[in-house]
C-alpha cells in the first residue's frame, strides 16, 4: 500500500472542520482526555500542554497533534478543540 501524501493545511482544515462544525461532540469526547506525562516530554518545543490546579503536568491528543504542526507567535497550534 503506498502513503497518502497530506498538505499540511488541509490536515489542519479538516481537524478544525470536524471539531467545529462536523461533530463538535465527538471532537470534544475524544481530545478531552489529558494524560500525565514526564518532563522529558515538555521538553519537546512544539507539542502543547498544561497543567492540573495542583501543578500536575497534562496533554491532551490535540497538543500531540499541534506538535506536527508547531505553533503561532502566541504559542498556539493551529489545530482548536
Amino acid at each position: 500500500m503506498k502513503p497518502y501524501s497530506v498538505i499540511t493545511q488541509d490536515a489542519i482544515i479538516l481537524l478544525n472542520e470536524a471539531s467545529r462544525r462536523l461533530d463538535p461532540a465527538a471532537i470534544r469526547a475524544l481530545v478531552t482526555y489529558y494524560a500525565p506525562f514526564n518532563y522529558e516530554l515538555a521538553d519537546q518545543p512544539t507539542i502543547e500542554f498544561g497543567c492540573t490546579e495542583d501543578g500536575e503536568p497534562r496533554v491532551g491528543k490535540n497538543g500531540i497533534v499541534n506538535g506536527f504542526f508547531g505553533f503561532d507567535e502566541d504559542a498556539y497550534g493551529p489545530v482548536h478543540s
